[in-house]
């Protein structure tokens, strides 16, 4: 039903118009319309779209239908180049411009047509060109028409020439994408520029029998008398997308990370494995430099590597002797392998990489090393539970110990000690609290019914995580060891026996020398001959002094020098104090121990200071004070003998005298390798001070 409105508006427009209803059948015509069809309007009211086709088979009802409809009413036009005919059955081409409209309710479709001038195809200098390309080829030009079809193009899409000639292009076009195509094909008139094939996107084409396919199009703008064109290569891809997704399927089925790599370096491709094994989503990987799967330390160096490869790239298997390492998102490292294929594609050499991660197989490698070197050690080795439970047992324990790896296997180590139970206590503690145990000496029982002396070293064994598993323990067998060092004990107290048993009797025939001289000295009647003989016994006994100190000692090298001054002291004071002067002995000695080699002089000299002392220092006195002292400083030892008696004349130089007893000093200090200091201040005071030689002398603690 039209209005007077509608009649009035309808006959002030320039161009032919033709109203539809709903169903898509003609409502309403103007002149011009009427003009250029032909007849009345009764032979056109009521007449459905196809009545104005040439081609009664035409679609073009199918793709108005098709036409997105504006509620808001305002226009919403599609462009489109029809082959219509007249009343009297004659053809002619029509630019068409179709808007729909809803407005109160009511949908009408309104087309208005322009007759155009068909071009003259000869003219053209391009068929024989489509004819030779391999790919389908269409000229579409602005308003959709196709212009050109080749062969190729017959062949693919199922049409003859005739039926696609003059039709829209949107006939090869699936239908769920109609709407949106002649926007797009705008868009592109409007900034015309070749688009290569594969350029991202998916495209399908619509065949005559309705099937569909994956197509890839390129295009290119063309000009030709005036009008722009575009020319159209459409490629059936359907193998291509079988076989990639073919290569697709096979990527996701393969047991390693796979990732496909192009020649910059992108990752174009990842299997669901290497989303796993790397901690990436897809979307996270796709387009990302491969380096963002490699250590950061060794991603400076990384894309030289790569660009080598790229330069003669060959397949490069797994185990390759490379030692390679993968990072996860989260930053962990972990072994890899990685093998490499070159893959030779359309659009340039590719890699493909299979990841496979080899954390496992690394430590189960250093595990079979670590047994291999533990079982071919000449060390027993077994390890043990926190408990105390025997776990592994290698050959050499077996060999050691006499029981198989099956007979200790969960046997606690209690069935084989012999040591005290404490001690058994105390390692096994140990082991519960992960503390190492070096060289523990104890015993062992044999399978065999005997002990065997060996030394324990237990460390603590823990998992990658750090959590204490037991205690890993070497046993060695020392008892060869032991046997030697009994030997040498016992060889060593007998030898011990026999240097006392020889000190002992050296002290015993020089106490006979005394006394035979002190026999001697008190039937001499010349005084002065008593003297000698009364100093030869003194300095004999001052030997035999030191022989008996040396019985005395626990290692029979060394002696006491301290102890050994006290008795010396106590006896020279005991045989030459007068009854008339008492004489203190003032002793400030310190421990210090002296081997043989230094203590024999130092003795000689102390017992010379001392007797010398007495006999003339305290001359006419009642009583005096006898200092002596020792002391060690680092490896310097000094000792002291003064006196606090008359002293010496000044004019008198002790060092010049050439008396027996001061030349001995003299010859002892200087087997010494030592110093003597002589002070006169308050009587007389000798220091006397050398170095010890470390390797034969001790500090006592």
């Amino acid at each position: 039903m039209t209005t007077k409105s509608d009649e009035s508006w309808l006959k002030l427009l320039p161009d032919a118009v033709v109203v539809f209803d709903e169903a898509g059948r003609i409502q309403r015509l103007n002149v011009h319309a009427l003009r250029m069809l032909g007849g009345d309007e009764k032979r056109w009211i009521g007449q459905p779209l196809a009545a104005l086709m040439a081609d009664a088979g035409a679609s073009a009802g199918e793709l108005l239908d098709a036409l997105p409809v504006n509620f808001g009413g305002g226009e919403v036009a599609a462009r489109l180049r029809l082959e219509l005919k007249r009343a009297d059955e004659r053809s002619f081409t029509a630019d068409v411009r179709v808007a729909r409209h809803e407005v109160d309710g009511v949908r009408r479709t309104i087309a208005t047509l322009r007759e155009v001038e068909t071009p003259d195809l000869s003219r053209l200098t391009i068929p024989r060109l489509l004819e030779a390309a391999p790919d389908a080829m269409a000229v579409v030009d602005r308003y959709g028409a196709i212009v050109l079809v080749n062969a190729q193009m017959e062949e693919l899409f199922g049409y003859a020439r005739e039926e696609l000639l003059g039709r829209p292009i949107e006939i090869v076009v699936p239908e769920r994408f109609r709407p949106r195509h002649p926007r797009y094909r705008s868009d592109y008139f409007s900034k015309p520029k070749v688009r290569a094939m594969g350029s991202g996107l998916e495209l399908s084409g619509l065949r005559k029998d309705g099937g569909e396919f994956p197509v890839e199009v390129s295009l290119s703008p063309l000009e030709s008398d005036g009008d722009l064109l575009v020319c159209c290569a459409i490629r059936d891809v359907t193998a291509r997308r079988k076989s990639e997704e073919k290569f697709r399927g096979l990527l996701e089925s393969a047991p390693d990370a796979m990732v496909i790599v192009d020649p910059d370096g992108r990752i174009m491709l990842v299997n669901a494995q290497t989303e796993r094994l790397f901690g990436y989503a897809r979307e996270e990987l796709i387009g990302q430099w491969v380096e963002v799967l490699v250590p950061e330390r060794y991603r400076k160096h990384h894309p030289a590597h790569r660009s080598r490869y790229f330069q003669d790239p060959k397949a490069r298997a797994m185990g390759s002797g490379v030692a390679l390492q993968g990072r996860r998102k989260n930053g962990d490292e972990f072994d890899v392998e990685i093998s490499l294929s070159p893959l030779r594609t359309e659009e340039g050499v590719f890699v493909s990489s299979a990841i496979r991660d080899i954390t496992e197989r690394r430590r189960a490698e250093v595990a079979a090393r670590l047994a291999a070197i533990v079982e071919s050690s000449n060390d027993a080795i077994f390890r043990l539970s926190l408990n105390g439970s025997i776990e592994t047992w290698n050959s050499a324990a077996e060999r050691l110990l006499g029981y198989t790896a099956q007979e200790v296997s969960g046997l606690s180590l209690r069935e084989l000690w012999s040591g005290g139970a404490e001690e058994l206590v105390e390692l096994l503690e140990a082991v519960s609290l992960g503390r190492s145990v070096e060289d523990h000496e104890t015993d062992l029982h044999h399978s065999g019914g005997g002990r065997i002396e060996v030394a324990l070293t237990l460390a603590p064994v823990r998992d990658a995580q750090g959590l204490l598993l037991g205690a890993s323990t070497v046993v060695r067998d020392i008892g060869a060891r032991k046997q030697a060092e009994r030997k040498l004990k016992a060889s060593l107290r007998e030898k011990e026996v026999l240097l006392k048993e020889i000190h002992h009797r050296v002290k015993n025939n020089l106490q006979v020398i005394t006394s035979i001289l002190s026999l001697q000295s008190n039937r001499a009647e010349q005084p002065e001959l008593q003297v000698i003989l009364s100093d030869a016994q003194n300095r004999v006994g001052s030997i035999a002094l030191f022989h008996e100190k040396l019985y005395q000692s626990h290692d029979l090298a060394s002696v006491n020098f301290g102890e050994y001054l006290k008795e010396l002291t106590r006896r020279v004071i005991a045989q030459h104090a007068g009854a008339r002067t008492r004489v203190e002995a003032d002793l400030r000695l310190s421990d210090v121990r002296l081997g043989v080699d230094l203590a024999f002089p130092c003795g000689l000299i102390a017992n010379e200071l001392l007797t010398n002392a007495l006999k003339h220092g305290f001359r006419g006195r009642t009583q005096g004070t006898l200092r002596v002292e020792l002391a060690k400083s680092g490896a310097e030892v000094r000792m002291v003998i003064a006196d606090d008696g008359l002293g010496i004349p000044e004019a008198l130089d002790p060092l010049k005298a050439r008396s027996l007893g001061m030349q001995l000093v003299e010859t002892f200090v200087e087997q010494l390798r030592g110093e003597m200091t002589i002070s006169r201040s308050g009587g007389l005071s000798v220091t006397i001070t050398f170095q010890m030689d470390d390797d034969r002398t001790e500090e006592l603690s």
